[in-house]
């Protein structure tokens, strides 16, 4: 690595099992199958936050079949950032 190089690590913090995180997941999966249409043949919640009772990082992992296109999902978050937006916000205005 050259002095050039800048490294961006982002810090999470691993929280005992939320019982909002499967709400969360529905939430994004029906704005996910809205704009998907019927695309949305499968939207899976995977990584840590979709094993009930394990600590995890408070992201919610989602997964789509290869069909869908990146670019198209990419549209959809950015579409629906402002949601997603005001759910971090929410939050955190929870843990405060």
């Amino acid at each position: 690595m050259d002095e050039t190089t800048q490294i961006t690590m982002k810090k999470y913090e691993i929280l005992p099992y939320k019982t909002e995180w499967p709400l969360e997941f529905q939430e994004i999966a029906v704005g996910l199958r809205s704009g998907l249409g019927s695309h949305a043949l499968r939207i899976d919640h995977i990584g840590s936050t979709s094993v009930q009772d394990l600590a995890a990082k408070d992201v919610i992992d989602i997964q789509t079949p290869d069909e869908i296109s990146s670019e198209k999902v990419e549209r959809l978050i950015i579409v629906d950032t402002n949601r997603w937006d005001r759910l971090d916000r929410l939050k955190n205005l929870k843990k405060k």
